[in-house]
């Protein structure tokens, strides 16, 4: 009889971790895309080519880097196309003004997204600028041992395929219900996302900390604007476990509110296995044993934010005017990278009444990335 109960107890404590496991997301509605983008049952295609710069405003003469990646992972022999003309390398110095569509294309694999150039005539037109490029924010609280999760992931994918110049996206990893290697500040980021009335659990995202991501898949993109008042410039040199950034804060009209503004550091292409009961990241390349996807790809993923925290630091009111500029130089963070070359920052500026994100920045570690004009 001892035995019998001791077998049938094991047995319990098997099925309770089972189903622990398999119900640690609070979500299951895994039977459709949510209203997102595109709802084929397959993400973006792991053949399509990535395309980045270090510069989208540039004056004439000066020379722009592309970069050319797939998985995150670098493309040897790309083409990158200019106004569909084809150009050598992957350097170019723009020797005329305009406005400027880049892609890059290799034969076997799809086209990579549009990046657009203005070239400008000198520093004084990017000074006297008041109209800057605008992006929205996405916000995804996630975590590894969360089995539905990759429903925001796969929404996140298929807006960045199509129109990933709109909006960036952070992946806010926690370990609330299971371990997470890309956990960040428990206590902060608990109370941040608990802030949100619309929070009842995982997957849980945000646009511009206003509309509920779930909820609104293509709300990142309705919300983009042809032009934010707001620019921002970045420098940054970032190493594996410490970075330094300066910031620049420019302003196209007066502003008669509290403005706070924050800065993040992000890593692409962090491999890491992700509890996955979707239907989505199944299938080659990924390599999925139930009820894992084993080479899960985590990008965007949040490494360090400075000293504000995810509501930031207020921008001295005096500052907020038309034409006026709030500079930083002295941001620093700590943190543990596993490819300096996947890094990037992000620096948003928000509504220091409301919290809602007024514009979203971003720049390739390592570069100087001046304001990104709008013509």
């Amino acid at each position: 009889m001892k035995k019998k109960i001791y077998f049938g107890t094991i047995m319990l404590l098997s099925l309770i971790f089972s189903a622990t496991l398999l119900t640690s997301c609070s979500s299951s509605d895994d039977s459709k895309n949510n209203g997102g983008p595109d709802d084929d049952n397959n993400p973006p295609s792991s053949k399509q080519l990535s395309l980045t710069t270090n510069a989208t405003t540039v004056i004439v003469n000066e020379e722009v880097v592309f970069y050319v990646k797939m998985n995150n992972e670098n493309v040897e022999g790309a083409t990158i196309l200019i106004n569909d003309q084809a150009i050598e390398g992957t350097k170019h110095i723009f020797a005329e003004t305009g406005e400027y569509k880049v892609i890059a294309k290799k034969e076997g694999l799809e086209s990579s997204n549009e990046i657009k150039i203005n070239v400008v005539e000198d520093q004084s037109v990017i000074d006297n600028a008041t109209k800057f490029k605008h992006r929205t924010l996405v916000e995804d609280f996630t975590g590894a041992w969360c089995q539905y999760c990759p429903l925001v992931a796969y929404d996140i994918d298929q807006l960045e395929a199509s129109d990933s110049d709109k909006f960036q996206a952070i992946a806010i990893h926690v370990n609330d219900q299971g371990p997470d290697p890309f956990a960040i500040n428990h206590s902060a980021r608990k109370k941040f996302n608990y802030e949100f009335d619309d929070f009842t659990g995982w997957p849980f995202a945000m646009t511009d900390r206003k509309i509920n991501f779930r909820e609104s898949p293509n709300s990142p993109i309705a919300r983009h604007k042809t032009f934010s008042p707001i620019g921002v410039r970045i420098n940054s040199s970032l190493q594996s476990t410490f970075g330094a950034i300066n910031i620049s804060i420019k302003f196209g009209e007066d502003f008669n509110k509290p403005l706070k503004y924050a800065v993040f550091v992000l890593e692409d292409g962090l491999v890491y296995e992700q509890v996955n009961t979707t239907q989505y990241y199944k299938n080659a390349p990924w390599v999925y044993e139930y009820p894992y996807t084993k080479n899960f790809i985590h990008n965007n993923t949040l490494r360090a934010m400075f000293d504000g925290g995810f509501r930031g630091s207020e921008i001295p009111a005096s500052l907020t005017k038309q034409g006026k500029e709030f500079t930083n130089s002295d941001i620093t963070m700590t943190y543990k990278s596993e490819n300096i070359d996947n890094l990037k920052v992000v620096v948003i500026v928000t509504d220091g009444n409301s919290g809602e994100v007024l514009n979203t920045v971003v720049a390739k570690g390592n570069t100087d990335q001046n304001y990104e004009v709008v013509l």
